[in-house]
């Protein structure tokens, strides 16, 4: 008798994940292809990825655009000292300059995991984007070496905390048949945007 119940225990059990498996299948999208209508049907959850690739655009854009400031008449100017006739910016100023990002990426990754442990995911992103912002006003702002220095440590600690964040956001986040297009978007927008500003 009881090895009877147990057997129709089992049995009721195997049918239970036969069933979710068939229902996974019939959920998973016959045609893989991506149309615009997955697009609108998800697109205030691809307005919300749009803020988190904001962050990445951000950074390929700044990194790729110090290297070429640093021969800019109207930066050497406002930055740069004069060395033999010729405006320039010191060894060290360019070193401080550079580690901004290093210092702030570094930082970011440390702060990451207890900020989002308190305010949660979402709300880290979000605050992310007004650091970046904060970070950008203040270089934009800038008149010395330091106040840049400042701008520039804000920019990269916004960026580390909303890339840290955003891939596993939007992995969560994003659809299944956009999520590979999704996080391509999110690493690739580095690169991308590195690539445009240097035209």
């Amino acid at each position: 008798m009881m090895a009877d119940k147990v057997g129709e225990v089992v049995q009721a059990h195997s049918q239970h994940i036969d069933t979710e498996n068939a229902d996974a299948r019939n959920d998973a999208p016959a045609d893989s292809k991506v149309v615009w209508a997955d697009v609108w049907d998800n697109r205030r959850v691809l307005a919300f990825c749009m803020l988190i690739f904001m962050l990445p655009v951000n950074f390929g854009y700044e990194v790729s655009t110090l290297g070429n400031l640093l021969a800019v008449d109207s930066f050497l100017r406002r930055f740069g000292e004069e060395s033999g006739g010729a405006m320039v910016i010191s060894a060290k100023d360019q070193q401080i300059l550079n580690a901004a990002t290093t210092i702030g990426i570094f930082t970011s990754a440390f702060a990451t995991g207890l900020l989002s442990d308190r305010l949660g995911r979402k709300r880290v992103i979000v605050l992310a984007c007004f650091i970046c912002v904060a970070g950008i006003l203040t270089q934009f702002f800038a008149s010395t070496i330091m106040h840049l220095f400042g701008g520039k440590l804000l920019g990269a600690f916004g960026f580390g905390l909303g890339h840290s964040l955003g891939p596993v956001y939007v992995a969560e986040l994003a659809p299944v048949k956009l999520r590979g297009i999704c996080l391509a978007i999110v690493t690739s927008s580095i690169y991308y945007f590195a690539i445009l500003s240097s035209k």
